[in-house]
């Protein structure tokens, strides 16, 4: 089985930006969804900021990255003015992963 690890080589695992490869990010938030009473009942969106506030809401299933099961949501922005998020998903007892772009900075180095 292969792995792909989010690293570029030349940093020692540095995460780049996936918009546009500026090595300086900065975590925002967390967002995580956890399912309440099951896996096909609501979920309860937990929000957290890096400052400390929180908020908690309920029946955020069509924003859970996972359709069933519970999700991990951080949101980043980098220094050349890009945001994106980095998700954690579960399905069928496997862990996905994946990037979405928000927004693309005006230092876009790419």
């Amino acid at each position: 089985m292969s792995m792909t690890a989010i690293t570029d080589e030349s940093t020692d695992d540095v995460m780049p930006c996936p918009a546009c490869g500026h090595l300086y990010t900065h975590h925002e938030s967390t967002t995580v969804f956890v399912p309440d009473g099951g896996e096909d009942g609501p979920v309860r969106r937990v929000d957290v900021s890096i400052g400390g506030d929180t908020s908690i809401k309920s029946n955020s299933r069509d924003q859970s990255p996972s359709t069933r099961r519970d999700a991990v949501v951080l949101h980043f922005s980098c220094e050349g003015g890009c945001r994106f998020d980095l998700e954690f998903s579960q399905h069928k007892g496997q862990t996905f992963t994946s990037r979405t772009i928000l927004q693309r900075g005006d230092d876009d180095l790419s």
